[in-house]
């Protein structure tokens, strides 16, 4: 996807009286704390004090250098020199990264002890992102507190690989501007948080949100739920509503919550650690019934040390899931030396249960919330450690070879969009923050999907496609499609077919005939998809990284907000959101929540 980082971010707003309107009124100006509502004139106060300007209100142009140069350059270098000149693009890589080592991107970032201070207003700082030693290392200078350093990939090659499988996955003709100027975000924000408490009945060591017994009570009312459900449906590329927080499961008018998410998004799911279903299974069936399509749930382990949230509780939540029609993604946070030992083993028992486990999705730990810390300390685990972990911890199973980034399927999203009008959502994460691959359960084993089809050759064929038959919908041709897949049929085999060669090409003819692509799933007992996922924090943060977010939160204010914004610099969005509209216990308890 084509867009300039943060200048293509929106502050999403309904009308300030939430009248039956239902405009969508968009801002591109980050800072101001009130927006004039067209519709009525009124004005939305969202604080009593202005905030700082962060991010950066716009992005400035892309430079003119960054061709003349041997690495990536963001456009926000351009607010620490003058980008055009390539000398001084070399002198700041030069400064950034130490002797020897190969610069791949000069980009920005933000300082950790600015941001600990408070100090938005000047934390943003240049960061080279370059190799050394076989690992993907960043490196950024603060003129206050000096020179950072942390891992971003602990295995270059593989990271070497997944940015080359996401550039062969870019086209530039793909996503035409729309009238107001900007590129297509059909793909773009893939889930949309709403956090409907901050209640929580667990105490998770990491937790990123750092719910507090102590804390005022922020819990929203149906009204301010639907109002934020409304302002993500009405945001471009929103495919999912998440209903998050502290711990859904707390309030008693869940089903309600989600009947009121399900009027606005296609998939409602529900970040739970699933504990209530096992005494009250009939909540199960209600939210099913609302329209919950399933549960996210951490699942840190395979035993009661290393996942003590919801151990006990899980089978019975995994057995409420498969009653009511419902599938658990399972979402393991990995910490380095704590439980990334049992990652074949959540693998095996995801595949095991792969009638109602759809997915893992692993996520490295983030340095922020309780977890935050110096990652020299506190111990970094990087997207491919985990890769390398699941290969060795699976016997080679699921090999680091079948793993590639998560925007590579953008090119399926893209010739799916021009083939049946229809697309994917949530797939323009940065190649180096999301990694998917999937694996057929066939029995008792285990094999990537990418032995049969190589993710290469077929995103080289399907970018081909599309700019042969141009990008306007419905151009293609089903017989000259079905043609040239089935000449180049042998060149996007992977390596390993089995014996299914023919019954593979039978599904290309299928599909073609069709325009359903499903046909592969036939073929086994199940399809498990598996993800790694690193959510950014202050130590390794990459402002480019803003304008393809795919996770976003709702505030009651109107805004949809990054979630590395609303994390990781909490004051300026999710901190103040909850001071805006706590209450306290008794307010609470007198409440009717209508």
């Amino acid at each position: 996807m084509t867009l300039s980082p943060l200048s293509s971010l929106r502050v999403r707003s309904v009308c300030a009286r939430r009248c039956s309107c239902r405009r969508r009124h968009s801002e591109r100006n980050w800072e101001n704390r009130y927006i004039e509502t067209p519709c009525h004139g009124a004005w939305m106060s969202r604080s009593s004090e202005p905030t700082a300007v962060w991010p950066p209100r716009e992005a400035p142009p892309a430079p003119s250098a960054a061709s003349s140069v041997e690495f990536a350059v963001s456009p926000h270098v351009s607010r620490f020199l003058d980008a055009d000149d390539p000398a001084a693009l070399r002198a700041l890589a030069g400064d950034l990264s130490p002797e020897r080592t190969r610069v791949l991107k000069l980009t920005a970032s933000v300082c950790p002890d600015c941001l600990a201070a408070g100090a938005y207003e000047r934390m943003t700082v240049p960061m080279a992102v370059f190799e050394t030693d076989g690992e993907v290392r960043v490196r950024k200078r603060c003129p206050d507190h000096g020179t950072q350093s942390d891992v971003q990939w602990r295995d270059a090659a593989t990271y070497r690989r997944a940015r080359e499988l996401d550039a062969a996955s870019r086209h530039p003709d793909l996503r035409p501007e729309t009238d107001d100027g900007d590129r297509d975000a059909l793909d773009a924000a893939g889930i949309g948080n709403v956090t409907v408490t901050n209640r929580c009945d667990r105490s998770c060591h990491y937790c990123f949100f750092y719910a507090e017994s102590g804390e005022p009570l922020h819990e929203p009312t149906k009204a301010e739920i639907e109002s934020m459900c409304a302002t993500l449906g009405a945001h471009d590329g929103i495919g999912a509503i998440q209903l998050t927080g502290g711990e859904p499961t707390v309030r008693e008018d869940l089903p309600e919550i989600v009947s009121i998410a399900a009027d606005h998004a296609e998939e409602v799911l529900l970040n739970s650690h699933g504990g209530r279903f096992r005494r009250d299974p009939e909540l199960a069936r209600e939210v099913s019934e609302a329209g919950a399509r399933g549960l996210y749930t951490s699942f840190d382990g395979v035993d009661p040390e290393r996942n003590p949230k919801n151990y006990w509780e899980f089978p019975h939540a995994l057995s409420a899931c498969h009653d009511t029609g419902m599938c658990a993604m399972l979402v393991p946070t990995v910490i380095d030396d704590w439980n990334d030992h049992q990652l074949g083993d959540i693998v095996r028992f995801a595949a095991a249960n792969a009638d109602t486990v759809c997915g893992v999705n692993f996520q490295p730990v983030s340095l922020i919330g309780r977890a935050a810390g110096d990652p020299a300390a506190e111990g970094r685990i990087t997207i491919s450690d985990v890769v390398e972990r699941v290969e060795r911890q699976t016997d080679g199973a699921v090999s680091r070879e079948a793993w590639f980034p998560l925007p590579t399927l953008r090119a399926i999203s893209d010739f799916k969009r021009h083939w049946t009008g229809d697309h994917l959502y949530g797939v323009t994460s940065g190649f180096s923050s999301w990694m998917v691959t999937a694996v057929a359960v066939d029995g008792d084993e285990l094999f990537p999907l990418t032995d049969l089809v190589d993710v290469e050759a077929l995103v080289r064929e399907l970018v081909g496609l599309v700019e042969e038959f141009g990008v306007d919908p419905g151009r293609m041709d089903k017989l000259r499609v079905g043609t040239r897949l089935l000449r180049n049929f042998e060149d996007i085999l992977g390596p390993d077919p089995r014996d299914l060669r023919d019954r593979l090409r039978e599904i290309v003819v299928e599909s073609v005939r069709t325009r359903q692509f499903d046909g592969i799933g036939e073929l086994f007992d199940n399809i498990l998809p598996l993800g790694v996922r690193q959510f950014q924090d202050p130590y390794n943060y990459d402002l480019d990284h803003l304008a393809d977010s795919d996770v976003q939160y709702a505030t009651p204010e109107g805004d949809v907000v990054p979630f590395s914004v609303y994390n990781v610099v909490p004051e300026l969005y999710r901190d103040r959101t909850k001071a805006a509209h706590s209450v306290s216990v008794d307010e609470w308890l007198d409440r009717d929540y209508t």
